[in-house]
């Protein structure tokens, strides 16, 4: 592997593979499923890799096409990836991944143009839906003809990631204003509607979070992205970025 790819698109994507763990705690926990450890560190680099291929998209000016290229060929995410590499996953699964990650970047486009608050959270929830349906497209069979993933798991996870993602348009909206990446202004409408729909989406998934083992896996993601930040300093996309945000600055 070419020695330039170490985490540079996004020094966060340690971190996110416990995102993987609490989703396989809440699927063993919650939902009483049987989590093979295929599955299991397919979802661990899952949520790494969708971290990395978020910022590369939004921050290095990419294009759709590069970055399904990218993906296509894995020759830059191999050695850190290799549960997701298209020997390992094979060509329906790596399929399925691929259009979907199409569809999540086609979403974010238009999440960037819109001026719409309302249509700014549709939009959110379709692309955090979309999202998450990547723990589905990337489980083995085993796994996802258990009655319970499709039934139970998959809404519980859906509801957790739409709320999720609200959440960061209210803690990031700012900071993506800034930067360009979103057109909607930041009026009282939009966090007074952002968060409205961020609490109704995560109704469903809240109880899911209680259980020892997604707690445990809540609690040592929060401790990695700080140890993270004390190691790497504080980068443009981080949300840390708001605490340096002065009392009457302009904005």
């Amino acid at each position: 592997m070419n020695e330039k790819r170490n985490f540079i698109w996004d020094d966060r994507a340690p971190a996110y593979l416990k995102s993987g763990d609490l989703a396989a705690a809440i699927a063993k926990q919650h939902h009483r499923l049987d989590i093979d450890s295929i599955t299991h560190e397919r979802w661990r680099q899952l949520m790494a890799l969708m971290r990395e291929v978020d910022t590369w998209a939004d921050d290095t000016g990419v294009s759709a096409q590069e970055v399904h290229a990218g993906l296509e060929s894995f020759d830059d995410f191999m050695d850190l990836y290799p549960a997701l590499a298209p020997q390992s996953l094979g060509a329906e699964a790596q399929d399925r991944l691929l259009r979907r990650t199409d569809k999540i970047l086609k979403l974010g486009s238009y999440i960037a143009d819109t001026t719409s608050v309302s249509r700014f959270i549709i939009l959110r929830i379709a692309e955090a839906r979309e999202s998450v349906n990547l723990f589905e497209d990337t489980a083995t069979q085993y796994v996802r003809e258990q009655p319970e993933f499709e039934s139970g798991f998959m809404p519980t996870l859906r509801s957790l990631g739409q709320a999720a993602t609200l959440w960061d348009s209210v803690i990031d909206g700012w900071h993506d204003t800034k930067a360009g990446k979103q057109s909607l202004k930041l009026t009282p409408e939009y966090y007074i509607k952002t968060t409205a729909a961020m609490l109704q989406q995560g109704k469903l998934g809240g109880k899911a979070l209680l259980h020892s083992g997604p707690f445990l896996h809540l609690g040592i993601k929060g401790a990695l992205r700080v140890v993270n930040r004390i190691q790497h300093g504080i980068p443009d996309y981080s949300n840390m970025r708001l605490f340096e945000r002065k009392p009457g600055a302009k904005q």
